[in-house]
């Protein structure tokens, strides 16, 4: 017979806060970066720019996914 093993709560939300916080200082490099490329626009900041906002994106799946572990162990 197989055991579920359950997540643990606190590792959840320290690796959610981890990952909060390093969404937050790619968002503040994005705004950096949008603001230079309005005043200086070039093909490294574009695709720079292009790059951190896939991370950006991937960060938000990864908390969403990480919110519903903790949620579901909640429960």
């Amino acid at each position: 017979m197989a055991v579920e093993h359950l997540p643990d709560p606190d590792a959840l939300a320290a690796e959610l806060a981890h990952v909060r916080h390093r969404q937050r200082d790619l968002l503040r490099q994005h705004d950096r970066l949008t603001e230079r490329m309005l005043a200086f626009p070039n093909e490294f900041g574009l695709a720079w720019a292009r790059s951190l906002a896939t991370e950006i994106e991937s960060l938000s799946t990864q908390i969403t996914a990480i919110e519903a572990r903790l949620f579901l162990s909640r429960a």
